[in-house]
């Protein structure tokens, strides 16, 4: 019996994940927001970062940030401020990271910024 119990106990304990070991605060927002745009989003204001989870399709992350934000952007020559949303994810391996999938012409590409990497896609 104990040798059916051992690789149940194995694939919890690699399932479980280790809490964040710090909250996302406005200047680690702003900067994954510079990393994610190379430097062009330094008017970005963080209004405030919100604790929850996030959920995509089925599948629901523990560790979950929002960080509302005001972001002011030249619009037709004039500065526009708009309210934009950003969710940020954990891992013990990136730290606090944002990502998207982005398309190029072979097919998709996974684009992260993490605080602990830096820019990383995976292609």
């Amino acid at each position: 019996m104990l040798p059916k119990l051992i690789p149940a106990v194995v694939l919890c304990l690699a399932a479980a994940q280790a809490a964040p070991s710090h909250e996302p605060d406005a200047n680690l927002v702003s900067k994954l927001l510079n990393l994610k745009s190379r430097n062009r989003t330094p008017g970005v204001n963080v209004a405030m970062v919100l604790e929850g989870t996030i959920q995509s399709g089925p599948f629901q992350t523990t560790y979950g940030r929002r960080a509302v934000t005001i972001l002011t952007e030249a619009v037709d020559g004039r500065q526009v401020r708009s309210v934009v949303t950003y969710d940020l994810h954990w891992t013990e391996l990136h730290g606090w990271f944002l990502w998207e999938i982005r398309k190029d012409p072979a097919g998709e590409e996974i684009w992260i910024w993490s605080e602990r990497l830096g820019e990383v896609v995976v292609r």
